[in-house]
């Protein structure tokens, strides 16, 4: 019985540590995809960019 209450004791810590860990490699991944999103759509933002200019230089007849 007293190997069975230590057993108990020591489960709600594995128990904390076995969820912490999902969670920080959650958190990981969860930054590296905002950090892959926010990348994305800056090259994105910048190729919108460049399209409107050249197609601003188009309408004024500055290329041919």
């Amino acid at each position: 019985m007293a190997e069975a209450q230590g057993n108990d004791s020591q489960s709600p810590g594995e128990d904390s540590r076995e969820r912490a860990r999902p969670e920080q490699v959650l958190e990981h991944w969860g930054r590296r995809a905002g950090r892959f999103l926010a990348v994305a759509a800056s090259r994105v933002r910048e190729e919108a960019e460049d399209i409107w200019a050249e197609a601003q230089s188009i309408k004024r007849g500055e290329r041919e």
